[in-house]
């Protein structure tokens, strides 16, 4: 009679260790894209990572420095005390953001070099240990505009612009951004 009992289980058993197997393979979910004139990259996550008080803005509420970092799957975040890690190989574009919030962006349509934007920039082949000093990783954008909304914890970024090359760039994204700070 255990034996009749034992092979449903077995089998059972089996099937659900497949099942999670299977489950760890799957590639993490687009929450929106990178397109560079006609190469589109598939971006999987975000994060926020304040980084000081900004001292050089002309608008006197706008008084934080927070990165915004949209990334490939094959790149990951990680956050200690007062530092962030990147890790792996990808894409990535990263724009610099004056707020009036230490933990989060505010909301509302943007333009490159405004009061709100600093800086925007992407990699097309960061890899771990690659920076903006090495031989031409690190694309700036020229004009951008970025509109930036939120509806409880996800925010929906859309930017549209144009590169120091002169290439079209676009990226939208909806989703959960991680938040990281340095203070």
């Amino acid at each position: 009679m255990k034996t009749h009992y034992s092979l449903p289980l077995l089998l059972a058993l089996t099937l659900l260790i497949a099942a999670c197997d299977k489950e760890k393979d799957e590639p993490a979910t687009s929450q929106g894209f990178l397109q560079i004139e006609d190469q589109k990259y598939d971006l999987t996550s975000g994060a926020m990572i304040y980084i000081e008080e900004v001292f050089h803005s002309d608008d006197p509420s706008l008084k934080y420095t927070i990165d915004l970092i949209l990334h490939t799957q094959d790149i990951s975040v990680e956050g200690a005390e007062q530092s962030v890690n990147f890790s792996g190989q990808g894409q990535r574009i990263g724009i610099a953001f004056a707020t009036t919030s230490k933990t989060g962006l505010d909301e509302g349509t943007f333009e490159l070099n405004s009061s709100n934007v600093q800086h925007v920039g992407y990699f097309t082949d960061w890899r771990e240990g690659r920076d903006a000093t090495d031989e031409n990783p690190y694309n700036t954008l020229a004009a951008a505009e970025i509109s930036i909304s939120k509806t409880g914890d996800i925010y929906q970024i859309a930017l549209t612009g144009t590169d120091e090359q002169n290439n079209s760039i676009v990226t939208q994204y909806k989703g959960k951004l991680a938040y990281f700070s340095l203070e």
